[in-house]
């Protein structure tokens, strides 16, 4: 293999800068001599550099004023950097030409702001709870902010919390009381992932600020975002089944209309664990069922008839709400868990599951993404950052409905 030059070195180098949470679009880039100056490189070096970023469109170069980022510069930046086999030149810039080290020269994160997206609104008191966490806030939500909460004492940092309605008032207020603030980053909390976030983050990025996201960065925002790891999720769900000898295995999810898109990563990773694991001996079909509770369709009947010796086996919950509204199709077609149907379901505890009965899950501990988030934001903030995305893995707890399927494709009785 070729040995990188040193302009593909600074190039890489130069890569981790643009990646480390601190340009949007049409901003300008480093300047030849501060890469000089910075990376300790001659003239012609960092020109080449330059010149091997605007060929592999991240840059563009407009006449006398500089380079400007490109609109889709991260992720090509960030595919660069993984496909990369270069090690990046040391040195780093010292942030003095940046608004937030300009508001905040301690390396240290001292202050965050966190804002809470939800259609929960802010107390009539300032007052937190015991914890430090405002208390109204609904279980997912807490869980998140609980996790932000440990990582932030145990780094002698503080937060001021924010609640975004969606309201424009509401976010004009919040956008100015964090600028007046001047905290060092801010992490968005995504309770309602259908309401967009753009109007009042992009005003926080334009000043400088690092923003991380708990859940997902939908509207392609300069922001790092934190969430589970779906396809793994699915994957691990699927594995489980397969090892206790299920070859038809149904994936439930809601109607396309109610659907976030991370519901379809689980199926994959479930398609994913069949083709890897099964060897084409196992089939994955999806299971639609309306959330409302209404009959069934006839193909879902179908799928769970004890007639039918194609029928499904084994189930993946990809909700709680779905598995409920299916619960009248397993007592009328007499279904017993896990003697004739094993099931898992993803459920944050036990006691959110249906009828109260408990159910193998996979454990969506909400706790780890508010952690994650705010490790995020410290790495961010300290300019060594170069991923845009954080995944949390889901922890498998039996809790005895799965069960191993005998017999050719039919389970015990």
């Amino acid at each position: 293999m070729k040995k990188p030059s040193l302009p593909e070195r600074l190039a890489i180098a130069l890569l981790i800068e643009i990646a480390s949470g601190n340009y949007h679009p049409d901003t300008r880039f480093l300047s030849r001599r501060e890469i000089m100056h910075h990376w300790k490189v001659s003239s012609p070096t960092a020109t080449q550099s330059l010149s091997l970023l605007a060929e592999w469109g991240i840059l563009s170069a407009c006449g006398r004023s500089g380079h400007y980022l490109e609109k889709h510069f991260m992720r090509k930046a960030l595919l660069r950097i993984k496909k990369s086999h270069a090690e990046p030149l040391p040195g780093r810039p010292q942030w003095e030409n940046k608004v937030r080290a300009s508001m905040q020269p301690d390396s240290r994160l001292r202050r965050i702001a966190v804002i809470v997206v939800s259609d929960c609104s802010a107390p009539e008191t300032d007052n937190p709870a015991p914890d430090g966490i405002p208390g109204h806030l609904p279980s997912v939500t807490r869980a998140v902010c609980a996790g932000i909460f440990e990582e932030m004492e145990a780094e002698g940092a503080t937060a001021d919390f924010y609640f975004d309605d969606g309201l424009d008032e509401t976010r004009e207020r919040v956008v100015r009381d964090i600028e007046r603030a001047r905290p060092q980053g801010v992490i968005v909390v995504r309770r309602l992932l259908s309401t967009a976030v753009s109007p009042v983050v992009q005003p926080l990025l334009k000043a400088g600020l690092p923003v991380v996201t708990a859940f997902d960065d939908c509207e392609r925002l300069r922001m790092v975002s934190v969430n589970f790891n779906n396809v793994g999720l699915g994957y691990s769900a699927a594995q489980h089944l397969i090892e206790a000898g299920h070859r038809h295995i149904a994936v439930l999810v809601p109607p396309e209309k109610d659907e976030p898109y991370y519901f379809r990563g689980r199926l994959h990773g479930c398609k994913l664990a069949a083709r890897e694991i099964g060897q084409g001996r196992v089939t994955v079909t999806p299971l639609t069922v309306s959330l409302e509770r209404r009959k069934p369709a006839k193909s879902v009947m179908s799928l769970l008839d004890k007639q039918n010796p194609d029928r499904v086996t084994a189930l993946f919950a990809t909700t709680v709400d779905g598995l409920a509204a299916l619960e009248p199709s397993l007592d009328a077609t007499g279904i017993r868990v896990p003697e004739d149907m094993s099931v898992i379901m993803c459920s944050s505890r036990q006691g959110l599951t249906p009828g109260g009965r408990p159910f193998d899950i996979m454990k969506l501990d909400f706790r780890r993404i508010g952690q994650q988030a705010f490790r995020a934001l410290e790495r961010v903030h300290e300019g060594s950052f170069a991923e845009k995305v954080w995944l949390v893995d889901a922890e498998y707890e039996p809790c005895g409905t799965v069960a191993p399927l005998r017999g050719e494709g039919r389970p015990h009785s």
